[in-house]
């Protein structure tokens, strides 16, 4: 099981920093198809909070269809399909607070856009170098033609 981390001297909410770990480890298969979430209780024992926080990272996850509860026996990780809006959405949110830190520093929106290209060019090298076994995703696990599509409009 994926270790969980909380910031307490950060900005963002506990729940949503959980919500967005989940996001993440999903998004990078360290989390796998219908893998068993930690127990609320067991969560908020690790991690020093309250369940309440934990519950209602918990909830919203089963709301965006990430995750799915089975009555007595606890909330799981939902197929793929059912997460990779929930993926779109986070890399949208997390994409957004750097674009927004950038305009605050006065970049403009050419500077901006260069940056991102420069960063993309560097990410797909490294991705292409790792090869098939060095953590590139299944195909089924990667955006279908019109996902893409779709991601770009």
């Amino acid at each position: 099981m994926a270790i969980f981390q909380i910031d307490q001297q950060s900005r963002v909410p506990l729940y949503e920093q959980l919500k967005r770990q989940v996001l993440n480890l999903a998004a990078l298969g360290l989390l796998e198809e219908n893998e068993q979430m930690p127990s609320v209780r067991q969560l908020a024992s690790d991690l020093g909070i309250n369940p309440n926080t934990v519950q209602k990272a918990y909830r919203e996850l089963e709301r965006d269809g990430l995750i799915y509860t089975l009555p007595g026996r606890g909330s799981f990780l939902a197929a793929t399909d059912a997460h990779v809006d929930a993926i779109k959405e986070g890399l949208i949110e997390r994409l957004g607070e750097i674009i927004e830190m950038a305009l605050r520093s006065g970049f403009s929106q050419k500077l901006i856009e260069d940056l991102f290209a420069k960063a993309m060019a560097q990410k797909l090298l490294e991705h292409m170098s790792e090869g098939p076994e060095g953590g590139q995703r299944p195909a089924s696990q990667s955006l279908s033609k019109s996902q893409h599509e779709e991601s770009e409009a």
